[in-house]
């Protein structure tokens, strides 16, 4: 039926009907006469005899008039009967029309790349598809941006022949620097690795000096990742002298954002203020911006670590309206997943999982693991303060399958410590035993979040009915440790100290604990333990002591 209606065209129809055919999309009459190169008039009556036959058909969106064929199957028909060299030759004319007439259009890239990959242009398709991609990830659309440097690889051979060798390495640097960001994203970490590796050596022999300072500090966030910190310093330190010899401020700010990271992660939360500050000083101004945003989430890390939340809070509240603004959503997630677990401390369970909740679904909308990891674990641990246990129980399960997926220790054992806690508060005393023994089996090897006293702690009371003298050992063990504790951590550990001195008959000790808790929690704006402790010291205390207590707990709660 289509066959026998399009044997019924005019042979100038078809020309025009062979142009509409080529992208299986709307066409604008501009672009179509840039590509038919007739006299418009003629164009303008094939048109009207296409649209009576209904062949095409025609929409109107402003000034614009637009033309597509009106049933894919017409289009497929005629596209296939094209001879090899009139379809090369549409699609070149197509890419070039369409790059005359959007040339200001980033949206065009992938069209104009894709008509010039089937003219058989493989240099222009290569820089116009890497281009696109580019642009794709800049939206963060990371597979379409992942699909097309697949599609752009394809043709790097055929590209390198017909481009520049300056042009080659510029756009193949582009590309390269894409596909390592989606395997970061993806937590492909030795992947991204290797993939950054390749681009710095192209940055390096292009006598590009400021790619090659953005890669290295590419580099040296993924070596932190996987816990390779001695590499990892080396990258950022040169990245660092870099771009201070450049005068590149951009450099420069990311360059002391990654050391000051690189520094928390390593449990040095001196140096990692004074880096986070130093850059601080840098990012001044709008251009700036996002290396603000960056540097502030290194800076309240130190900050919420030992204890300093109010200004912890201000801090990330600032960086992630930042993120939102300028639609950098990866940050942006980790920002929420942050201000979510600030708040579960401050005792706002219930905005913390709303936060969190929030940051969950940025992180599967870009397919970012790191992000959805901790995303995820801030919320159980919102909903376990909330007394919502089964969601708990399911988002810790599921952020320890992540983190132990994408190899993240330092998530593997703060996953494992929320375990160990819901077993202990279900009273599940064994299976808080092997969570809290495989937490400790992390922390002896790496523990930056200084975990390593509450797991003993969590351990000891678990263990303190069927084996005390172990439980003893482990509590004392914990108790040593306080002193070198930041507050936050402290403080914990002291409450899960006073619980498994209750569990081990040492009233005594509990009752001392619970005071010191209940002590710097409401100094320092620790709702949620000093609830917790209230709850406790009711059952240490009697009369009007613990009457007070059971009141404040109920004013807290």
């Amino acid at each position: 039926m289509m066959k026998s209606r399009l044997d019924g065209v005019r042979a100038e129809d078809r020309q025009v009907l062979e142009a509409l055919a080529l992208g299986g999309r709307e066409t604008d009459l501009d672009v179509l006469l840039d590509v038919l190169d007739k006299d418009e008039e003629d164009v303008l009556d094939s048109l009207d005899r296409l649209l009576k036959a209904g062949i095409i058909r025609e929409r109107r969106s402003a000034e614009v008039v637009l033309y597509s064929v009106t049933h894919t199957k017409f289009g497929d028909v005629v596209y296939r009967d094209l001879v090899p060299e009139r379809r090369a030759n549409l699609h070149r004319r197509m890419a070039a029309a369409l790059e005359l007439q959007y040339a200001q259009n980033p949206a065009a890239l992938e069209i104009v790349g894709e008509h010039y990959r089937k003219a058989g242009d493989a240099g222009r398709a290569y820089r116009y598809l890497v281009a696109a991609a580019k642009r794709l990830a800049d939206r963060s659309l990371i597979q379409e941006a992942w699909d097309l440097t697949e599609k752009a690889g394809t043709l790097e051979d055929s590209a390198f022949a017909d481009l520049s060798a300056d042009d080659f390495r510029s756009f193949r640097l582009d590309n390269l620097m894409v596909r390592a960001n989606v395997h970061y994203n993806r937590a492909e970490w030795v992947d991204a690795e290797k993939t950054y590796r390749a681009a710095l050596a192209l940055a390096e022999e292009s006598g590009d000096p400021r790619s090659a300072c953005e890669t290295r500090l590419q580099l040296a966030t993924v070596l932190r990742r996987r816990g390779l910190h001695k590499d990892s310093r080396l990258f950022a330190e040169q990245a660092l002298e870099a771009s201070r010899r450049l005068h590149y401020r951009e450099g420069v700010g990311d360059a002391l954002h990654c050391m000051a990271a690189l520094a928390w992660a390593e449990g040095n939360l001196d140096e990692c203020e004074r880096m986070a500050n130093e850059g601080l000083l840098v990012a001044q101004g709008q251009h700036l911006a996002d290396r603000r945003a960056e540097l502030l989430l290194a800076l309240t890390a130190a900050q919420a670590t030992r204890g300093h939340l109010a200004s912890a809070t201000k801090g990330l509240t600032e960086a992630e309206g930042i993120f939102r603004e300028l639609r950098m959503k990866r940050p942006r997630c980790l920002a929420l997943a942050n201000i979510a677990e600030l708040l579960t401390w401050q005792g706002e369970p219930l905005q913390a999982r709303q936060r969190a909740h929030v940051a969950v679904q940025l992180a599967s909308e870009l397919d970012y693991k790191l992000g959805r990891t901790a995303a995820t674990r801030a919320m159980a641990v919102a909903a376990l303060d909330l007394g919502l246990y089964d969601e708990a129980k399911m988002g810790l399960h599921e952020a320890l399958d992540l983190a132990k997926e994408i190899n993240l220790p330092e998530e593997i054992l703060a996953c494992l410590v929320g375990l160990a806690q819901l077993a202990l508060e279900h009273h599940d005393l064994s299976g808080a035993c092997v969570h809290a023994a495989a937490g400790l089996e992390v922390a002896v090897k790496r523990d930056p979040e200084r975990y390593l006293p509450l797991l003993r702690s969590h351990l000891a009371n678990a263990l303190a009915h069927t084996d005390p003298q172990d439980a003893l050992t482990l509590a004392t063990a914990a108790q040593n440790a306080i002193p070198e504790l930041p507050i936050p951590r402290r403080t914990q550990v002291q409450l899960a100290l006073a619980y498994a001195s209750l569990s081990l008959g040492k009233f005594e000790t509990a009752s001392a604990m619970g005071r010191h808790v209940l002590q710097t929690a409401g100094s320092r704006g620790f709702r949620l333990l000093s609830l917790q402790a209230r709850a406790l010291m009711t059952h240490l205390t009697e009369g009007q002591e613990q009457a007070t207590h059971r009141s404040v707990g109920q004013e807290l709660a």
